[in-house]
């Protein structure tokens, strides 16, 4: 497996698994809308126009199997600089938890270049397919307020 950064030709596939990903959500909670697909395209397009995003994906074989979304922002009055970690989106593969676990600590590194602090992710508890997300992120270190 290798994880990178996404490049422009890459966007129509993780658009795929993003989708994938909400139309299982769907599945589990009919009021769940699947997103628009160019939309979707759109916005996974402007991690590679912008400095403060980014979105890295992980692949073998030219197939990608996980993706995961960063950024970074500055409070407009405050010193600091926040990092959110969002959009964790793995294929169910072998090694499924190791691999979210490498795209985090990889987004983390990225995350800590830009010196950012705190780093915080968001997990509707609510929501069906969620379950084991919560569990996921504590387990590696995040806390849950």
């Amino acid at each position: 497996m290798t994880i990178r950064e996404i490049r422009r030709d890459d966007a129509a596939a993780v658009t795929d698994l993003y989708m994938e990903a909400c139309r299982g959500y769907a599945e589990r909670d009919p009021d769940w809308g699947v997103p628009d697909r160019d939309a979707i395209k759109r916005w996974v397009l402007r991690t590679t126009e912008s400095d403060d995003a980014v979105c890295f994906i992980s692949e073998a074989e030219g197939a990608i199997a996980g993706c995961l979304l960063g950024s970074v922002a500055r409070h407009p009055a405050m010193p600091g600089v926040l990092g959110q970690l969002e959009e964790l989106h793995v294929r169910p593969v072998p090694g499924e938890d190791r691999l979210r676990r490498e795209l985090v600590d990889v987004g983390i590194a990225w995350t800590h270049d830009r010196k950012a602090h705190p780093i915080q992710t968001t997990v509707g508890l609510e929501a069906p397919w969620t379950d084991g997300e919560l569990s996921f992120w504590t387990s590696i270190g995040f806390e849950h307020h």
